[in-house]
């Protein structure tokens, strides 16, 4: 069975997001100072043991994914990525 990280998890998203929006850059934890408009940051904000089951114990993670909308249309911008982003 594959060990699932914190780093894995947070790839996955990085990936999922790239996918979903080929024209966005992607951050994970550090951003450059200068970020375009349409770009994402996918930062970890804790992790919390929830259970353990003799050497196995359940994790609950939690993660902010912080998008930088383009300018003009931001209030826009953001409820269409709000509403697309579970999705």
């Amino acid at each position: 069975m594959a060990k699932l990280t914190f780093k894995n998890l947070s790839d996955g998203i990085s990936l999922a997001l790239s996918r979903a929006y080929p024209k966005a850059n992607v951050f994970c934890k550090k951003t450059l100072q200068q970020v375009s408009p349409g770009d994402f940051n996918v930062v970890p904000v804790s992790i919390i043991p929830l259970e353990k089951l003799n050497t196995l114990v359940k994790y609950k993670v939690l993660l902010d994914i912080i998008y930088f909308p383009r300018e003009g249309d931001e209030c826009d911008d953001c409820l269409r990525v709000a509403t697309d982003l579970p999705l």
